[in-house]
């Protein structure tokens, strides 16, 4: 069950009180806290999603996790924009968003994935695969440079590496303007080995999508959904 923790002096408000509470402090200062069953790591654990507003209006989100035996992990949020939502919609919206995450998994290019195993699957079937680019990813790679570009990923070392037949993955890089670093396709494949578990955490206009490292207890990014 949500609980809802607002600084409005009430240890747990109802909804409606809540926005009553709201309405009249008009401030941007709200907690939710809830136990949430990660699946794919077969693990309760809890998340504790704190929200301001700075002095220019955005939202600022902390959010981290506590595992049962009391380590605690910091979630990656980004910062969001206020014009289009009040801030305890964004704060719901976002944490409901977190939560879901946790429970289900997220999604790349329609297919639902929730560990790297599944991810590993998706890169290595012909007909996912085999989905035509964007033309920006095309252009992206057209003439001598981008040449040298498909030359630089797979000379890499990075993970993308191994999947240049995966015309979504080239896509990806080509979005990311060729960035290619962060995990190593040595740990990649360590880290599918062991079906590590994979997360979204929301950002103001999508999502990043994050490998857990159980043995060094950190997130990995994996790949950017959004703009």
């Amino acid at each position: 069950m949500l609980k809802y923790l607002p600084i409005y002096g009430a240890a747990a408000l109802s909804i409606m009180s809540f926005e009553i509470a709201y309405a009249a402090g008009q401030s941007c200062d709200i907690s939710y806290q809830n136990d949430v069953e990660w699946a794919a790591l077969n693990e309760t654990v809890t998340l504790q999603h704190h929200v301001t507003k700075n002095e220019t209006g955005a939202a600022q989100h902390k959010a981290s996790l506590v595992f049962s035996d009391g380590y605690e992990m910091s979630l990656p949020m980004g910062t969001m924009c206020l014009r289009e939502l009040g801030c305890q919609e964004m704060a719901l919206m976002l944490h409901k968003a977190l939560k879901t995450s946790f429970t289900d998994g997220t999604s790349y290019h329609g297919h639902k994935i929730s560990t790297l195993k599944d991810f590993t699957a998706l890169l290595t079937d012909e007909t996912f695969c085999a989905q035509a680019e964007t033309p920006y990813a095309q252009n992206y790679y057209a003439g001598e440079d981008g040449e040298a570009r498909l030359t630089q990923i797979k000379q890499s070392t990075a993970w993308q590496s191994d999947f240049t037949q995966c015309n979504l993955v080239l896509e990806n890089t080509a979005f990311a303007d060729g960035r290619i670093d962060g995990m190593t396709k040595d740990r990649f494949w360590h880290l599918a080995a062991q079906n590590a578990p994979i997360i979204s955490i929301p950002y103001g206009y999508g999502s990043e999508s994050y490998v857990y490292d159980a043995e060094t207890r950190e997130l990995i990014l994996l790949f950017t959904d959004g703009c």
